[in-house]
Protein backbone atom coordinates (compact mmCIF):
# COMPACT_ATOMS: atom_id res chain seq x y z
CA UNK A 1 0.00 0.00 0.00
CA UNK A 2 1.26 3.48 -0.84
CA UNK A 3 0.33 6.54 1.31
CA UNK A 4 -0.48 9.87 0.74
CA UNK A 5 2.01 12.39 0.67
CA UNK A 6 0.50 14.79 2.52
CA UNK A 7 -1.18 13.49 5.23
CA UNK A 8 0.03 9.85 5.40
CA UNK A 9 -3.45 8.45 5.07
CA UNK A 10 -3.24 4.88 2.93
CA UNK A 11 -4.38 5.26 -1.06
CA UNK A 12 -5.20 2.16 -3.02
CA UNK A 13 -3.68 1.61 -6.06
CA UNK A 14 -6.82 2.75 -7.92
CA UNK A 15 -6.94 5.72 -6.12
CA UNK A 16 -3.10 6.41 -7.14
CA UNK A 17 -3.93 5.56 -11.09
CA UNK A 18 -7.01 7.98 -11.17
CA UNK A 19 -5.80 10.88 -8.91
CA UNK A 20 -2.29 10.61 -8.83
CA UNK A 21 0.61 11.78 -11.12
CA UNK A 22 2.05 9.96 -14.27
CA UNK A 23 4.22 7.91 -10.90
CA UNK A 24 1.24 7.63 -9.57
CA UNK A 25 2.20 9.60 -6.27
CA UNK A 26 -0.63 11.54 -4.64
CA UNK A 27 0.21 14.66 -2.57
CA UNK A 28 -3.74 14.78 -1.44
CA UNK A 29 -6.25 12.27 -0.45
CA UNK A 30 -9.80 12.19 0.59
CA UNK A 31 -8.52 12.29 4.45
CA UNK A 32 -7.02 15.64 3.97
CA UNK A 33 -8.78 17.20 0.84
CA UNK A 34 -12.19 17.53 -0.15
CA UNK A 35 -13.55 15.63 -3.07
CA UNK A 36 -13.98 18.61 -5.19
CA UNK A 37 -10.01 19.81 -4.28
CA UNK A 38 -9.23 16.12 -6.16
CA UNK A 39 -11.19 16.89 -9.34
CA UNK A 40 -9.58 19.90 -9.99
CA UNK A 41 -5.79 18.51 -9.67
CA UNK A 42 -5.23 18.93 -5.52
CA UNK A 43 -4.09 15.21 -5.89
CA UNK A 44 -1.00 16.28 -8.13
CA UNK A 45 -0.56 19.60 -6.96
CA UNK A 46 2.92 20.68 -5.59
CA UNK A 47 1.74 22.93 -2.70
CA UNK A 48 0.48 21.03 0.54
CA UNK A 49 -3.03 20.88 0.98
CA UNK A 50 -3.93 22.39 4.14
CA UNK A 51 -6.18 19.94 6.19
CA UNK A 52 -9.53 20.11 7.15
CA UNK A 53 -8.24 20.45 11.22
CA UNK A 54 -6.00 23.07 10.96
CA UNK A 55 -2.46 21.03 11.09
Amino acid sequence: MEYCLNCGSGVSGRFRRVFGDNNNRVNACLECASFRELQAGGAVSVAPVVQRDGR
